[in-house]
This record gives structure tokens, sequence and C-alpha cells, in this order.
């Protein structure tokens, strides 16, 4: 199926043909990232650390649900909450481990740390 005449810079043509996605899950794909932006930029405007960990556990809600609209398995491992904006996590040693369960957690990070 071809990808409809929206703005599609968030997914892969060739993944959407692969998976055999419909309209409407494209558009619920679209529509999960532009999701993922107004998630992003509340927290960009947030100096709450209380609103950073909910807005963190929404990003991780918000990976799971892109998987399952991808139809992938839902898998933590492959999640990448080191983006999160403010996020003190190391993103090289993250992204290495991508796939695995082992994740490394700055204790300091507003999103992910120790409290």
């Amino acid at each position: 199926m071809k990808v409809p005449n929206k703005p599609t810079m968030y997914l892969n043509p060739r993944l959407v043909e692969k998976q055999k996605l419909n309209e409407e899950e494209i558009n619920a794909l679209l529509l999960s990232h532009e999701l993922r932006k107004v998630i992003f930029e509340m927290s960009r405007n947030s100096k709450s650390k209380i609103e950073q960990k909910f807005l963190a556990n929404m990003f991780e809600a918000l990976e799971y649900e892109q998987q399952l609209l991808w139809k992938f398995p839902l898998d933590a491992s492959f999640h990448r909450f080191f983006d999160f904006p403010g996020c003190t996590c190391p993103k090289m040693d993250n992204e290495e481990r991508s796939g695995c369960p082992d994740k490394i957690y700055s204790g300091d990070c507003p999103a992910h740390g120790v409290d």
C-alpha cells in the first residue's frame, strides 16, 4: 500500500510496505510521532522533576504503542528512553546495548534517576 499524501518524514516507506500497514495504521503512527513531539515539548518547558518523570513514563508507553502499530513484538530493550529531553543517562552506552535487556541509567537524571 502506498503511504498517504501526508508528512511521512518519520515513516520508512520500505518498512511500511514490508509490514503491510494499512492507511489507518499509518495514520496512527503519524499521530504517535506528533504526540512524541508534544511530550518532548512539554518536557522542555517543565522544571518539575515529578512532571519530567510523568512525561518520561508517557514516552515509554508511547514507544510500546509504536511497536504495536509497527507490528513488532513488545520489547523495551529497543526503546530509546535516553532520547527524552533533559535525560542525562549515557546515550552512547545505551545505543550500543540496543536489543539487550540491560540499560544504564544516571542516578541524577531528572527523568530516570533515583529520587
